[in-house]
């Protein structure tokens, strides 16, 4: 729902075109919890127009 933090975690990926540190995405699929902290594995996602909120 957006209220809680987590991280986004692309797994054998070094880096993914479009995505970099403060781009907005829209990221879905299955939460886990890793060292306890929530965290999206290889989600799919939408990358948000950039200077939008």
């Amino acid at each position: 729902d957006g209220t809680e933090p987590l991280d986004v975690v692309w797994l054998g990926r070094r880096s993914i075109v479009g995505i970099e540190p403060g781009r907005r995405i829209i990221a879905s699929g299955r939460v886990a919890m890793s060292h306890g902290r929530r965290v999206l594995f290889n989600p799919t996602y939408e990358l948000r127009p950039l200077g939008k909120e």
